[in-house]
């Protein structure tokens, strides 16, 4: 390639990252709060499938599977 056209590649990239961004940060949930369950919910009281068969979750902190025996054991006590 020219570098003209690495040039433009360039900007193309900037202008995708930045429109990602800004996507992000005016469309995403608020921060990290944490979801609040309903009663009698299932909310975190098994352990997230994708988290032990692949070692992550793409879910994050959105999930509503737990992550650790502590948050089983925090939103199990509810």
């Amino acid at each position: 390639p020219t570098w003209e056209q690495l040039e433009n590649a360039m900007v193309a990239v900037k202008t995708v990252v930045h429109g990602l961004v800004d996507f992000i940060q005016n469309y995403s949930r608020k921060g990290h709060e944490t979801p609040q369950p309903q009663p009698n919910s299932k909310y975190k009281t098994s352990m997230c499938r994708d988290l032990r068969q692949q070692g992550g979750c793409p879910r994050g902190t959105n999930c509503t599977f737990a992550h650790s025996q502590e948050e089983l054991e925090k939103y199990r006590l509810r």
